[in-house]
């Protein structure tokens, strides 16, 4: 055998230089050479075969290999097998000109099976790893395409015990640890748990920075998300589910262009939205941030013939509806209905209407009695503090018996009704109506940001 030139280190592994090498029939002598060109010696050859080794046999040699190298083999094992007993690698391949395109190793297979297969026999290794060391280099340490109807890639756990990733993405710098995208008519990603008995989530995704776990935006004319539920009539999940531990919002939605910060559409009998709350706090809260807005916080509007809100609380001790407001201003007004209240009867449910009037009054009522032809009657205390004592008031009263009555004084303390004629001791009734307090010079006040109402009903129409 040729004694072992004396390598640099960085060339050694090009060299093969320690090898354990399968060649069958592969001519053993001649290597193929390029028309006009002196032939060489072939592999078996230079690994040693002229020592009485066959050539379809595994040699041990120490030594170089004439390149280049191409030569074909009919053999049902590896053509070619390297192994590496002591603590370096197996095989390096490297391309030292900086202006070749062309890859380092370049696997090629004409049948069913993989063209580069990495095997991991030990306990720590990967069985693949692809790395760029120059940091200035953009492109991509892994990149695989298909000219095919397969996938560009594909990462399979085939062990049902394992509870680690099939794929991990990680990145120490400002981008994206995934990206995804379709140039074609595609979706750009796809999730699903294919095994119907697992309750595990198909995307789970989690920030532990101040960032959002989740961003979603479309710069197109579609929906920046679109969450489906196809379990049947009988499903009761929600197509999503947002939950917080914390004191955010679990779901929140912002737009800063000109379109909605949220839609949600149901096309079955059921809710578009449904809020619960299993704790004590709001089931919804709905915000207007910017003090210049004009818009209403909630707009709910019906194209069908039922209520466009239903505001119910089934608790023995819960309360229908609250509206807080800024004094003076305000609560509710009601455009082109009525404000009714609705009492069961032995007929049927009945609606009750509430008198309306050109200002704001409050109204109380109680019972009395003369004694020796006069009463002298104090407003409730509670009553006087929500009412403007210092505006003049209204007292109606009226007499159970043979009596004519007068109100002959009215202070901010009370009222003193006077016998006119009949019985001194009559018993009566007396009905107070006093301005509100804050409102008293409020009258009959223009509305015109419901003139073109649809439900307003014109003057004079029937």
């Amino acid at each position: 055998m040729r004694a072992m030139p004396s390598l640099p280190s960085s060339r050694r592994s090009a060299a093969a230089v320690v090898a354990l090498t399968t060649l069958a029939a592969c001519d053993g002598s001649r290597t193929p050479t390029a028309a006009g060109e002196p032939e060489r010696p072939g592999i078996a050859a230079a690994v040693g075969a002229g020592d009485g080794v066959a050539a379809s046999t595994e040699v041990v040699a120490l030594g170089t290999i004439p390149l280049p190298v191409n030569q074909s083999i009919s053999y049902t094992g590896t053509a070619l097998r390297v192994t590496n007993t002591s603590t370096g690698g197996a095989a390096g391949f490297l391309v030292s000109n900086t202006s070749n395109a062309n890859p380092a190793l370049l696997g090629q297979s004409n049948g069913t099976g993989p063209a580069v297969k990495g095997y991991q026999n030990g306990t720590g290794g990967n069985a693949g790893l692809f790395q760029i060391a120059n940091s200035s280099n953009p492109r991509a340490a892994v990149y695989g395409f298909t000219n095919g109807l397969g996938s560009g890639g594909a990462f399979e756990i085939t062990n049902s015990s394992n509870g680690t990733n099939a794929v991990l993405a990680k990145t120490n710098g400002r981008g994206s640890a995934i990206r995804a995208e379709a140039t074609g008519l595609g979706t750009a990603g796809t999730f699903v748990n294919s095994n119907a008995s697992n309750g595990a989530n198909a995307v789970y995704v989690q920030s532990s920075g101040p960032g959002q776990a989740l961003s979603v935006v479309s710069l197109g004319l579609g929906n920046g998300a679109l969450f489906t539920k196809t379990g049947g009539p009988n499903s009761t999940a929600a197509a999503v589910r947002a939950q917080h531990a914390g004191g955010g919002a679990a779901v929140h939605g912002v737009n800063t262009g000109y379109g909605r910060g949220g839609l949600f559409e149901a096309t079955s009998v059921e809710a578009a939205l449904t809020g619960s709350q299993r704790g004590l706090g709001l089931a919804a809260f709905i915000v207007t941030a910017n003090p210049s807005s004009t818009s209403p916080t909630l707009f709910v509007q019906s194209n069908g013939a039922n209520w466009a809100g239903t505001f119910r609380a089934d608790n023995p001790g819960g309360r229908g509806v609250q509206i807080l407001t800024s004094a003076g201003a305000p609560g509710l007004q009601v455009i082109g209905g009525t404000k009714n209240a609705v009492v069961g009867t032995t007929t049927g449910a009945r609606e009750l209407y509430t008198e309306e009037s050109s200002e704001v009054w409050f109204t109380d009522y109680g019972f009395a009695r003369l004694a020796g032809g006069r009463a002298r009657i104090l407003l409730d205390p509670t009553f006087a503090e929500t009412i403007d004592v210092g505006a003049p008031y209204h007292v109606f009263v009226e007499p159970y018996g043979n009596a004519a009555l007068y109100v002959a004084e009215r202070t901010p303390l009370g009222f003193v009704v006077q016998l006119r004629d009949g019985e001194p001791d009559v018993e009566f009734s007396y009905r107070v109506v006093a301005k509100r307090q804050g409102f008293a010079h409020r009258r009959l006040e223009r509305a015109p940001w419901a003139d073109a109402s649809p439900g307003l009903a014109a003057a004079g129409a029937h």
